[in-house]
């Protein structure tokens, strides 16, 4: 049986146009879809489909920080914007073991928490606007 490579997730790499959340994100969650055009016609005994449009998303939580020019700034000049979106499972360079996923996106939604004793956190959807997703592994 081959031995398998698991990552412990430390130190990733996030970025969104301008917006960094290396240092601030928690957590990041990319998802990858596909419309299944159902095509079942008289006669057929199990439902049949056509895979059509595929589909790319990320969603990511950080702690916010509202310095000046950082991370809560850059993130509401975003709103409304197409932009680069990056992510790397470890902010290493690229590589065949550390792939990026990039793609151009909008945030779709952004979602800010503030509870009680709690340290403040901003969440959020960024969903591909317009291109295909990039796998890229090269150094």
């Amino acid at each position: 049986m081959a031995a398998h490579d698991h990552l412990v997730v430390l130190s990733p790499a996030l970025t969104m146009g301008a917006a960094t959340l290396t240092l601030d994100g928690t957590s990041a969650t990319l998802q990858h879809s596909c419309d299944l055009v159902e095509d079942t016609v008289w006669g057929d005994t199990f439902k049949q489909r056509l895979v059509s449009l595929q589909d790319y998303q990320a969603s990511f939580e950080a702690l916010i920080d509202y310095t000046d020019n950082e991370l809560d700034e850059d993130l509401d000049s975003l709103m409304g914007t197409t932009f680069a979106f990056a992510f790397r499972p470890t902010s290493s360079a690229t590589a065949t073991t550390n792939p990026e996923y990039q793609f151009t996106g909008g945030i779709s939604s952004l979602q800010k928490a503030f509870q009680l004793g709690q340290i403040a956190k901003v969440s959020g959807a960024v969903m591909l606007t317009s291109g295909t997703l990039v796998r890229d592994v090269t150094p």
